[in-house]
């Protein structure tokens, strides 16, 4: 689904993690100017890991995908470091108009 999603932006995945620790790995590796985070990822969850993923890559944009709406959890998100928070429900829409809005703020800025 992520993949299909992320086809309709003109971003490019480079890399997948199957949870939090091998997520936190990569994009130290990779550097990516995107990541997209599950919330429920095994392991660190979404929110730990994007704690260290924002020591290791600073110029990394955070994008959440959680099934989480409760105002708690997109909190905790967004002070993890998250840049965007999308529901899983609204992925079709909301998430290619994430990424693209934090790609022009990238450019713009």
């Amino acid at each position: 689904m992520l993949r299909t999603l992320l086809s309709r932006t003109p971003c490019r995945m480079v890399g997948e993690a199957r949870n939090g620790l091998e997520a936190v790995s990569k994009a130290s590796q990779l550097q990516p100017d995107i990541v997209i985070l599950d919330i429920g990822l095994p392991g660190f969850n979404g929110i730990e890991a994007a704690k260290l993923i924002r020591q290791k890559c600073p110029r990394a944009r955070i994008v959440f995908l959680s099934q989480q709406t409760d105002l708690e959890t997109k909190e905790a998100a967004l002070a993890a470091g998250g840049s965007a928070y999308v529901l899983k429900t609204n992925a079709c829409i909301d998430l290619p108009r994430a990424i693209s809005t934090l790609q022009d703020a990238a450019a713009a800025g």
